[in-house]
């Protein structure tokens, strides 16, 4: 059984990445999207991982479905489920880790806050209606990378913290994509959205497997 997810979830996040990652909303796509995370929450599940684990990438998986349908309603209904998601990464990190190691990478916490910041200036013009639910976005998300800040720089928690930033990194280039609209090399930033994002999921689960 945990094979047969594992190799679901490689599989349709192949797929996804190869084939379907710029190519317009269709059902099959949602589903292979969809199914890349929910089989690893699955995973998770069978593997009895805490419960944080599986609500997390549960949410991710329904963000999955939300954001690769059209419109922008869909796009809000996938940042709320992401949104969770996140809160749930927070309160996952948090218990593996020690607050006070915050304090100690302030650098790097610092550092985080200004790129955040960077980015929201980047993207701002192109926001639209969207400013308001990005702006609380980019707070959940920075207290994502806060709370992974807390976590062991060693065994799995090192795994954990690599997949958080990973994740970051993902939300970034896919706000770069969707808001900045650049000119050039907008499938290239696509395929870098969904890799960065998948082995993000993927570390962090084996880092609470080996923690």
């Amino acid at each position: 059984m945990t094979i047969l997810l594992g190799l679901a979830s490689l599989l349709a996040s192949l797929v996804y990445g190869v084939y379907f990652c710029k190519q317009p909303p269709t059902t099959l796509k949602t589903n292979v999207k969809t199914v890349s995370v929910a089989s690893l929450a699955l995973l998770a599940l069978v593997l009895g991982t805490p419960p944080l684990l599986v609500l997390a990438l549960g949410f991710s998986a329904l963000g999955d479905y939300f954001i690769s349908r059209a419109g922008d309603n869909s796009f809000l209904a996938g940042m709320a489920a992401f949104l969770m998601a996140h809160l749930a990464y927070v309160a996952l990190f948090l218990s593996y880790g020690e607050p006070a190691q915050v304090l100690q990478r302030w650098q790097w916490a610092l550092l985080l806050v200004v790129l955040a910041a960077g980015l929201l200036w980047l993207i701002w013009r192109g926001l639209g209606r969207f400013r308001g639910p990005v702006i609380v976005y980019t707070l959940v998300i920075l207290s994502m990378g806060l709370s992974a800040f807390s976590l062991p720089a060693k065994g799995g928690p090192l795994l954990m913290l690599t997949g958080a930033c990973l994740f970051i990194l993902s939300d970034a280039v896919l706000a770069v994509e969707k808001f900045a609209r650049p000119q050039i090399g907008r499938a290239a930033l696509a395929h870098a959205v969904w890799s960065f994002y998948w082995l993000a999921q993927v570390l962090i689960l084996l880092g609470v497997l080996t923690a």
